[in-house]
């Protein structure tokens, strides 16, 4: 016996010497000679491909050893034993099911051996959430610099592409480059211009076209999924990528059609006047002293909204054109506010015989004029990239707007909210005890309902009496209202109305969103406002995304985390309530802001 060895260098020596003469091995002393070897025609050795017999799981369970350690699932191996015939048929079934799954098709690449995964591995998702999320800020500006046609298709042919070389990714990183950035971005650009350029093309059936397009991407979601899955249950990963390449490549031939829509609207010759119908213009006064007043000889009708106060007495020092860019501005109020029936009050019809105009004054507009066209020359002057950024930073301004952080707010909580609860609803009741089958019908219900749901608010909208910001109000409500009633109920039936419920409540929120920045912004004003709201989304489903998965493993309830995210659209639904009280500090600060100006002029 030898000596014992107490300390820590000492045993790592010991071991280092018993492995060494372990893996010793003398060299053979005869070498194998490969001469007149010949090569045997066999056939593999017969592997049998079928589920286990019955017998062969009770076998296998008698020879189970006792004193084992229990595994993951805490069965020991003598519960297996003692459960009896029971629990050996119910191996079996377990074993059957197993075989009878099939193959499951994916990609193959190399993990490493050691170490922690990294950050790659383990936050998958995250590069394709921000490239659809900031598409949105790239859509306008790029479009503005190349027009709407060249961007559509250099975005669509960018996903072609992507999706093509997705077929050869050798590892996750160039998967993640392939598909999550250059499809991702290069469809998101073209997603984001179907839904900015309609409102363009028609006014008064906006609405309709607007269901015919949500119709196409609810149909996009429920063909999809069956027709990848049978791609590649025939073809395999690679062949299935492919052929979904060459399906993208279609996307270049509806980007074909995207012509600038001033190319489609009618020209009509201007009449001239004839003589007998022109008016004569307004005398003046020789004998009035200082600049020429319009109001000589009218009858003097002092206005509210005039900036220069309502004493009546004429200020020199405000240009005629700084009393149009107000009128501009609060043309565009009228516009962007005229279908909400709770802003009426300020829908009044504005005009310069409406407002003070003895403080208009004879100035000629050629300053105004050269200002513009110098600093549109100085813009025109920057590389490429800096315009665009300084496009996106013009466009991240229209967060100064009250009511543009409400859109932003009330998009980011509820479409956060939206993806989380669907990702955990599967999750959630095969935890309670359901079948895979009862939680994918429970989905197929909700998508159903909110297909159904979009086209019908869409084509409502036409109508003169329907007011989108309630019905987008009531989708939020109904939203919040489902999913608690999710963490409520148990029975199958009843879990089915509550997803069908609440695939009514998103499709009358999602079906008219980009309607409801119109509605509230005005369609000069859709571009920049979806863009921004695109980019909070991105980052906002990046920071809530891991807090609800937190809640999730330190409550161990999917219940919480579920009422977590209903909470999340009571908070875009209070923000909403807001609306009115923000349109009118927005028109405050326009009208501040316009009469700063008129001051400076």
């Amino acid at each position: 016996m030898g000596a014992s060895c107490s300390d820590m260098d000492g045993q790592m020596a010991r071991w280092a010497e018993y492995f060494g003469q372990l893996f010793t091995v003398d060299p053979p002393t005869e070498q194998l000679h490969t001469t007149g070897l010949q090569a045997v025609d066999a056939d593999p050795p017969p592997i049998d491909e079928t589920a286990p017999s019955l017998d062969e799981v009770r076998e296998a369970v008698a020879k189970l050893k006792g004193g084992k350690a229990a595994g993951v699932c805490n069965i020991s191996a003598e519960l297996l034993r003692d459960g009896g015939e029971a629990m050996i048929r119910g191996l079996h079934a377990v074993l059957t099911a197993v075989w009878q799954s099939g193959p499951a098709s994916g990609g193959s690449f190399r993990v490493p051996p050691r170490g922690r995964p990294s950050p790659t591995t383990r936050h998958g998702s995250s590069p394709d959430v921000l490239s659809r999320g900031f598409r949105g800020l790239f859509s306008r500006p790029l479009t503005q610099e190349f027009g709407w046609r060249p961007v559509a298709l250099s975005g669509s042919a960018m996903a072609c592409v992507g999706m093509t070389l997705s077929a050869f990714a050798p590892s996750p990183a160039f998967l993640f480059f392939s598909f999550s950035l250059l499809t991702g971005f290069g469809g998101g650009i073209v997603t984001c211009q179907c839904f900015t350029i309609l409102p363009h093309y028609f006014q008064r059936l906006r609405g309709l076209t607007n269901a015919i397009m949500m119709s196409g991407i609810c149909t996009g979601l429920f063909v999809g999924p069956p027709f990848a899955r049978y791609l590649q249950d025939t073809y395999g990963f690679r062949g299935a990528t492919l052929i979904l390449g060459g399906v993208l490549f279609n996307s270049c031939i509806g980007a074909s059609f995207f012509h600038p829509y001033e190319w489609h609207q009618k020209k009509v010759p201007a009449e001239e006047q004839p003589e007998e119908l022109q008016v004569a213009p307004l005398p003046i006064n020789s004998k009035a002293k200082g600049s020429p007043s319009l109001t000589h000889g009218l009858v003097m009708s002092p206005s509210a909204l005039s900036f220069v106060g309502s004493t009546g007495e004429p200020e020199g020092d405000v240009s005629l054109s700084a009393r149009a860019r107000l009128l501009g501005r609060l043309e565009g109020w009228k516009t962007s506010a005229s279908s909400s029936r709770q802003s009426s009050r300020y829908n009044s019809t504005l005009s310069l015989s409406s407002m003070d105009s003895g403080s208009l004054a004879a100035m000629p507009l050629d300053d105004e004029q050269e200002k513009a066209h110098r600093r549109t020359q100085r813009g025109r002057q920057d590389s490429l990239p800096v315009r665009v950024i300084k496009s996106i930073i013009k466009d991240m301004g229209a967060l100064k707007s009250l009511r543009a952080c409400i859109i932003c707010f009330g998009a980011t909580m509820s479409i956060s909210a939206r993806l989380n609860f669907l990702m955990m609803v599967p999750f959630a009741m095969m935890d309670a005890g359901f079948s895979k089958d009862t939680a994918a019908w429970s989905v197929s219900v909700s998508a159903g309902c909110n297909l159904v749901t979009r086209v019908l608010v869409s084509v409502l909208s036409d109508f003169p009496r329907f007011n989108k910001r309630l019905t987008y109000m009531f989708g939020f409500m109904l939203v919040a209202s489902s999913i608690t009633a999710f963490t409520v109920f148990s029975t199958p039936n009843t879990l089915l109305a509550v997803m069908a419920v609440y695939g009514v409540g998103v499709g009358a929120s999602m079906g008219i969103y980009n309607l409801v920045i119109i509605d509230v912004m005005g369609v000069e004003r859709l571009a920049e406002v979806f863009g921004a709201s695109s980019c909070c989304v991105a980052v906002g489903f990046i920071c809530i995304g891991p807090l609800i998965g937190f809640i999730r493993d330190v409550t161990q309830s999917y219940a919480i985390s579920m009422r977590v995210a209903a909470g999340m659209y009571v908070l875009g639904l209070a923000a909403w309530a807001f609306m009115s009280q923000a349109e009118r500090y927005d028109l405050r600060r326009e009208l501040r802001k316009a009469g700063k100006e008129a001051t400076k002029a």
